[in-house]
């Protein structure tokens, strides 16, 4: 048995993900399957939750940036990799403020 969902959103951002859902071969439909089965399967939302201030160019920021990039990857990250991407968000963080 199927159900029908309605949900009002940014029309924009729909043209942007169901193309981006067309170029790997899903439909948008599919996309929201995919994510309700993760969110029953996990007993929640399957994906991490926080406010991301607009300008947040601290330490504290480089670091939670870094994690959420250790976590999104299911590899395993040598240091290396893990500095180089601090580095870079570091890096990123300066050329907007300068």
């Amino acid at each position: 048995m199927t159900a029908t969902i309605t949900a009002r959103v940014d029309s924009e951002k729909k043209r942007q993900a169901e193309e981006i859902f067309n170029d790997i071969g899903m439909t948008l439909s599919g996309a929201i399957n995919v994510f309700i089965n993760e969110v029953v399967m996990y007993q929640g939302i399957p994906f991490s939750l926080r406010r991301r201030p607009v300008v947040n160019h601290g330490l504290e920021a480089i670091m939670d940036e870094t994690d959420e990039y250790c976590r999104s990857h299911s590899e395993r990250l040598s240091h290396a990799q893990v500095f180089e991407h601090a580095r870079e968000v570091a890096n990123a963080g300066r050329r907007l403020h300068s």
